[in-house]
């Protein structure tokens, strides 16, 4: 018992001092990590025709319990085009690096220039703010904070929207319940695509409907996305035939609304079973039913009379 009580009394000290809430730690204190407070998360400047500069305001506060150094920069992201990398050029902060102590708080000024590197309609961009502690005092920071930004230079602006695919089968067997279609910046604007996929029968009932994009997603100058449309169904679909997938997309409120059509032929299940029936039917028609009523149709006949032949002997 000795021996075991030996072996494990590190261990069960360890376990004492941690049910009483006490740590045990080596060398200076370490400052909690409260990190920064930046506002707005986001932002857009936008330069009017002839505009020579568009300015933003941010505010940083210093959460941690020391002083930190921030440094302030634009990047673009990975995925970044090489409009978003030369737009950077034309951006710029009132001041690039600051001290800021515990608790105090820093307006920062972003300024958008009008710069033969920014191309007309809309980039991407991101501001960077760097982070260091201040020498000697012990505390851990986050790297870097990035903040997204949205340069539009309006003089030239285009947005525009193409449909380049709707992927809808020659035949269905039923009314498919997602339509996938593919939609395509034209523009050089940032682009919230919006829209309905109807799917109408051969006499123009609507069977079905859907709301295209209702995850609001946006789409870059150039770009493709491809998009799941749930339809909900309407009412039944009994005809066969051809069916048309009709696709309206635009930007919303009709501005530059167009429709885009697809056709596919609807047979069901119960339509085949039903031909099939049919089929076998006229069949059986054909190979008894009408042989019999032949049949008794000459029986019923009445035999030919004979007459006597009168004139003279040949």
């Amino acid at each position: 018992m000795r021996y075991i009580n030996k072996k494990y009394r590190k261990l069960l000290v360890l376990l004492a001092a941690l049910m009483g809430g006490v740590f045990i730690t080596h060398g200076q204190p370490v400052a909690a990590i409260a990190g920064l407070t930046v506002t707005p998360a986001t932002a857009t400047l936008s330069l009017a025709k002839n505009e020579a500069e568009q300015k933003s305001t941010l505010t940083v506060t210093n959460n941690y319990d020391v002083p930190v150094v921030l440094h302030f920069s634009f990047d673009t992201d990975q995925n970044a085009t090489d409009r978003d990398k030369q737009a950077v050029s034309a951006l710029a902060v009132t001041t690039p690096d600051a001290t800021l102590g515990a608790g105090q708080t820093l307006t920062q000024t972003i300024v958008l220039s009008a710069s033969s590197k920014l191309a007309p309609g809309s980039q991407q961009a991101e501001v960077v703010i760097s982070q260091t502690a201040v020498s000697g005092t012990n505390v851990g920071v986050l790297p870097e904070l990035r903040l997204p930004l949205i340069l539009v230079k309006e003089d030239g602006a285009i947005t525009s929207l193409g449909l380049t695919n709707i992927e809808q089968g020659i035949l269905g067997l039923a009314i498919p319940n997602t339509v996938h279609t593919t939609l395509k910046n034209t523009g050089n604007m940032i682009a919230i695509p919006r829209g309905v996929i109807t799917i109408t029968a051969p006499n123009g009932a609507v069977v079905g409907q859907g709301t295209l994009n209702t995850a609001s997603r946006a789409l870059s100058p150039s770009a493709s996305v491809d998009m799941s449309t749930h339809i909900t169904r309407l009412q039944r679909a009994t005809l066969p035939g051809p069916y048309r997938v009709h696709v309206r997309y635009g930007l919303g409120g009709d501005l530059g609304a167009q429709t885009v059509s697809a056709t596919f032929v609807y047979i069901a299940w119960w339509h085949i079973v039903a031909v099939a029936l049919v089929g076998a039917a006229i069949y059986y028609v054909v190979q008894h039913v009408l042989p019999a009523v032949q049949y008794r149709r000459l029986r019923r006949r009445p035999p030919p009379k004979h007459t006597a032949l009168v004139g003279r002997n040949v």
